[in-house]
């Protein structure tokens, strides 16, 4: 059975959510943070060695293994019996952000920048190319160290299956093409996923060192050519096969499935749950709206009675009280005893406020009702009844004017 494409992905940070999880990271939240400080001092004086040696120094990958290490990720390969020394296009699955410096401490490759998702200081360290250009373009490398490629395009958990490979990645011919399968694993008793759908480099790379170790084990295996294409005709079916049997050995290697989900689909997954996210939070905020509305109809009908008891008093001071003591009898008393100081109304203050509250009391009812005929009509009977209401304005404007003007009748 064909794995969905939710399943490809770790959707959070932690593979399992239980309380345990939460109490074992914070008893070891003190040592994460001091592990985590000490590492990236550490990391200056190689960060130093690597900005001075050259690409394809022989003593450049020992030394990037070693820092790798002490900052907690430990590099590992086998099949290296199938390692060609003249590839020049390295393959491979893509699982997290820190797949292409776990590649990098094995051999030197070229890479172009937006294959990595690694912040620009990182590019520069490792020799990767900042360009922008189209994949096709891999013909300008001149090849002097093998060409490092995702086919995938975008990260998968790399435990249920593989995103489809794109084929404009093998558009050149005659490359001898040397595919590697990576996977990664932390201590069990850390179930926290080194890649998850919200992950950016720098989270990858900080739980990375807050942890003891993470383990990327890179294998190598038998190397294949992109053979030029015969004057068939058939140059689309030839590189399809090329790519689905690469496709094939890199799933067969992990034990898993080679899907037909392409990175596109993965992005618009990730939309899909952040839409489906804010129209949740949005159906879980209309609730707390109605019952806060609800709430302030309630307050303002209370204060209308004791309004109505101490007309003397501001409607404000009023609504104040009700709000705090939710009482319309312990509020009168408040009041009466002297508990609540106001400066008293006038009669006429009294009136112009009866006044207004009177004219907040008809638009409410009027646009309470207009909402009522409005609400089961279609918009064309909406537009209907507008229409009918126009009509009706300008014939009463009518009847008035001839009233006032009976020379024009």
């Amino acid at each position: 059975m064909a794995p969905q494409l939710e399943q490809l992905f770790s959707a959070h940070r932690f593979q399992d959510r239980a309380p345990v999880l939460f109490l074992l990271l914070m008893a070891y939240f003190p040592i994460g943070i001091a592990l985590m400080v000490l590492r990236i001092l550490i990391s200056f004086q190689y960060v130093l060695l690597l900005a001075i040696l050259p690409k394809g120094f022989f003593l450049r990958q020992f030394i990037m293994r070693i820092h790798l290490f002490l900052v907690g990720i430990l590099v590992t390969s086998d099949g290296k019996e199938n390692k060609k020394d003249n590839a020049q296009l390295v393959v491979s699955n893509y699982i997290s952000y820190l797949d292409s410096i776990a590649i990098e401490a094995i051999f030197p490759t070229q890479r172009l920048g937006k294959q990595t998702n690694l912040p620009s200081l990182f590019k520069w360290l490792l020799g990767f190319i900042e360009d922008d250009s189209s994949c096709i373009g891999l013909e300008a490398f001149d090849y002097e160290y093998p060409v490092s490629v995702f086919p995938e395009e975008d990260t998968t958990s790399g435990r249920v299956g593989l995103l489809k490979f794109q084929k404009s990645f093998f558009a050149k011919t005659g490359l001898i093409v040397q595919p590697l399968v990576i996977s990664s694993y932390r201590p069990r008793f850390f179930p926290v996923n080194i890649h998850c759908l919200s992950s950016s480099f720098w989270s990858d790379f900080l739980w990375t060192l807050f942890f003891p170790c993470t383990k990327f084990h890179v294998s190598y295996l038998v190397d294949r050519e992109i053979h030029p294409v015969e004057e068939n005709g058939e140059e689309e079916d030839n590189t399809a096969a090329f790519v689905k049997e690469l496709e094939n050995d890199i799933a067969n290697m992990l034990s898993i499935e080679a899907t037909v989900f392409t990175a596109k689909d993965k992005s618009d997954y990730i939309k899909r749950l952040a839409y489906e996210q804010r129209m949740k939070e949005q159906a879980e905020l209309r609730p707390k709206v109605a019952v806060t509305r609800e709430t302030n109809n309630k307050y303002i009908e209370m204060a209308k009675q004791v309004k109505f008891v101490l007309p003397q008093v501001p409607m404000n001071v009023v609504e104040g009280e009700i709000k705090r003591t939710k009482n319309v009898d312990r509020a009168i008393s408040n009041f009466l005893d002297g508990s609540i100081k106001y400066n008293p109304l006038s009669e006429e203050q009294q009136q112009k406020e009866k006044e207004m509250l009177m004219n907040k009391k008809k638009e409410i009812a009027s646009r309470s009702v207009s909402n009522s005929q409005f609400s089961g009509m279609t918009s064309k009977d909406r537009h209907l009844s507008f229409q009918e209401k126009k009509e009706l304005m300008i014939q009463e404007a009518r009847v008035k004017y001839l009233q006032q003007h009976p020379e024009y009748a």
